[in-house]
């Protein structure tokens, strides 16, 4: 962005013409995307790969394969490889699904949460989940993926998605006042599971959320459930 200080009256159309003859070397701004990192380059979920060349942000992404992040697109090398300029990246959790019944004993649960969006990419299901959380503490909040038994009539692959609040949710052992809603990003790697002979298939995902509440009931839970497909 150019900030134009001016100086006189009498210069302002002289620096206004002179900086509309410069190009913005910045290809895109405040680009989001998932994907996975080794060492400077970042490989996009779409196969795009960037290069950090540059970064604004403070932090490293050292320890984590997996994560979601904002550049700037400074120039293109070739066709689906840029240089970029590191502006912000958020952790995602990454885990394995597990199979039914396997949640471990620590992390179960079935409290409720909310789905913002859901999407596969990059071989994973990847969900931005929604829930209520206490800032002032160290609770941990475990989200874990199940496979349901299987086979399945309709040729689809079910998921149920579990939540352990650590007695953190609306109806639970914290007061509502004692709470924020906020929201993470978590990617679960399902490519494995789609059998060798498909070449896509349906993906349903189960998850116990709030419902509409009554003043006898005014926490109330339903599960609910969404769609998605994944694709080799």
């Amino acid at each position: 962005m150019k900030r134009i200080i001016i100086i006189a009256a009498a210069a302002v159309l002289a620096i206004l013409a002179a900086s509309s003859c410069k190009k913005d070397p910045v290809l895109m701004y405040n680009v989001v995307t998932f994907g996975n990192i080794d060492g400077s380059t970042f490989t996009t979920d779409r196969g795009v790969v960037y290069h950090i060349t540059e970064q604004t942000c403070e932090g490293s992404m050292e320890g984590q394969t997996r994560w979601l992040i904002v550049c700037d697109v400074l120039k293109k090398l070739s066709e689906g490889e840029y240089n970029i300029r590191l502006v912000d990246f958020v952790k995602p959790v990454v885990k394995d699904p597990v199979d039914n019944g396997q949640v471990p004993e620590e992390e179960a649960g079935d409290n409720p949460l909310n789905i913002g969006t859901g999407w596969i990419g990059g071989g994973h299901l990847n969900i931005q989940a929604l829930f209520y959380f206490k800032q002032t503490d160290g609770a941990k909040h475990y989200i874990n993926l199940m496979r349901d038994e299987g086979p399945f009539p309709d040729d689809t692959l079910y998921y149920r998605l579990y939540h352990n609040a650590n007695g953190e949710y609306p109806g639970g052992e914290v007061s509502m006042d004692d709470m924020v809603y906020g929201f993470c990003y978590c990617c679960f790697p399902i490519q494995d599971d789609l059998p060798e002979d498909k070449d896509a298939m349906p993906v349903k995902v189960t998850w116990r959320t709030l419902a509409e509440g009554t003043e006898e009931d005014p926490y109330p839970t339903k599960l609910f459930f969404s769609t998605v497909t994944l694709t080799r």
